[in-house]
C-alpha cells in the first residue's frame, strides 16, 4: 500500500478535499482517500492536485473544467485510479503549459 499527500484532491460530483491523503494498493487502484490532518508515517508528499478517475489511461487535453467532467466518485466495489496533476495554477484553477498528468502507482 502506498500513500500520497497533495494540496487538493478532486473527485466526481464536485467533491474537493483540501490537503488530502490517497491510499493506493499494489494494483495501482485507490483504496481510500481522506483529509490530511497531521503528518502520517509512510506518506509521500507530492503536492499539487490528485484527480480520481475510473480509467487506467488518461490524457491531459482541454481545460481543467474538461478534466473535472471526467472525474469519478469512489463508490464501493468500483475501481478508481489516482492521477497527479503537476504545475497547476491554484489561484485560477487552470492547467498551465507546464502541467503534466501522471497516474500514481
Amino acid at each position: 500500500m502506498k500513500r500520497f499527500a497533495c494540496h487538493r484532491l478532486y473527485a466526481g460530483n464536485g467533491y474537493v478535499l483540501q490537503k488530502a491523503v490517497v491510499c493506493i494498493n499494489e494494483a495501482g487502484e485507490i483504496q481510500s482517500y481522506e483529509p490530511l490532518e497531521e503528518e502520517t508515517p509512510f506518506t509521500q508528499w507530492i503536492g499539487g492536485v490528485i484527480l480520481v478517475n475510473s480509467s487506467p489511461s488518461w490524457e491531459l487535453k482541454g481545460t481543467f473544467s474538461d478534466l473535472r467532467n471526467e472525474l469519478s466518485e469512489l463508490p464501493a466495489n468500483h475501481t478508481s485510479f489516482a492521477w497527479h496533476l503537476t504545475d497547476f495554477d491554484f489561484e485560477k484553477e487552470e492547467i498551465t503549459p507546464q502541467s503534466r498528468l501522471y497516474r500514481l502507482l
